[in-house]
């Protein structure tokens, strides 16, 4: 978002240590590790407020982790849950020098939680100040628990967005129906593909579409994904084909490697599995097109959300 005296936008990671700067000067004070494993995790969770023009430097962040919880925890709070549906607040910080800090604050943070409010998520958390208890009322949370003379639990529920209900002859239909999308010269990643037609300092240098030519429907954007080995068995590999999750006009999948988005908010258009059955433990969801649902195109797991390079196109 930009206005004539604010940009706020994702953090890069060269910004980090100006974050862990501002945010040892306030309570929350959180030390430069707990940042990158916040940053490498669940780095969709991080926004940054800065002065117009942005080379001025970072004046103040947000950023949060997810779990599967529903109360904000010492061990909700060590470890970021990419299929969570609870969003936990660790840090809300303006720089203490800043001239117009609680205007820059308000700014931040109504952004953050326009995009939150948007999100696929359930609820959000944060551990606040009893003085700072009216700011964060304005936002629609609400006191949950007293944590101690000083600070209290609050809540926020995300409101999901009304969708019509579908029926399975909706989706024939939908699959059905003449495409309406724009004639994109879309292309396919084969076994025989090289990693470098598709990589620019490691991250995805393409769009990813929905592989159904009929759908196209924007996945994720490019510099969205990292490229990753695959440390185990791809979870997509051992589905049987008559699996509910393994749509048959969808390409074997591609072993040696995946990309790895840091949650749901990476995605453009995506839509998650309630369970992942027949597959790793660890492997909580299945990921879909939100458009047209066909999959599976990627996984869930406890180190993010995962792509098969074979199950989308690119621009």
């Amino acid at each position: 978002m930009f206005d004539e005296s604010y940009i706020i936008d994702k953090l890069e990671h060269q910004e980090l240590s100006s974050a862990a700067s501002i945010d040892n000067s306030s309570y929350t004070a959180t030390d430069i590790d707990k940042l990158e494993y916040r940053y490498k995790y669940a780095g969709d969770l991080f926004l940054g407020i800065f002065h117009q023009p942005r080379t001025q430097g970072l004046i103040g962040f947000v950023t949060s982790t997810l779990t599967n919880e529903d109360t904000f925890s010492e061990q909700s709070a060590k470890e970021h849950d990419p299929s969570g549906h609870t969003v936990l607040i660790h840090s809300l910080t303006v720089h203490n020098e800043d001239a117009h800090r609680e205007t820059a604050t308000t700014k931040l943070f109504t952004e953050y939680m326009r995009r939150l409010d948007e999100s696929s998520y359930n609820r959000v958390l944060i551990i606040s100040s009893k003085e700072q208890v009216p700011f964060f009322e304005k936002y629609q949370f609400e006191i949950t628990k007293e944590i101690d003379n000083d600070q209290v639990e609050m809540s926020h529920d995300i409101t999901p967005q009304k969708k019509p209900s579908i029926t399975q002859a909706d989706i024939l239909a939908a699959l059905s129906k003449p495409s309406t999308k724009p004639n994109l010269n879309l292309l396919t990643f084969t076994d025989q593909s090289k990693y470098e037609d598709f990589l620019k300092d490691s991250k995805n240098s393409r769009n990813a579409r929905c592989p159904r030519v009929e759908c196209k429907s924007l996945v994720f954007l490019s510099g969205a994904a990292d490229l990753k080995s695959l440390e185990t068995i791809h979870p997509l590999s051992i589905l049987p084909p008559d699996n509910q999750f393994s749509h048959p006009s969808l390409p074997e999948p591609h072993l040696d490697k995946a990309w790895r988005l840091a949650g749901p908010m990476s995605f453009e258009n995506i839509t998650f599995s309630k369970t992942a059955p027949q597959t790793a433990a660890n492997v909580s969801k299945f990921l879909a097109c939100g458009e047209c649902e066909i999959g599976s195109l990627g996984w869930v797991d406890n180190a993010g959300c995962w792509i098969d390079v074979k199950r989308v196109l690119y621009e």
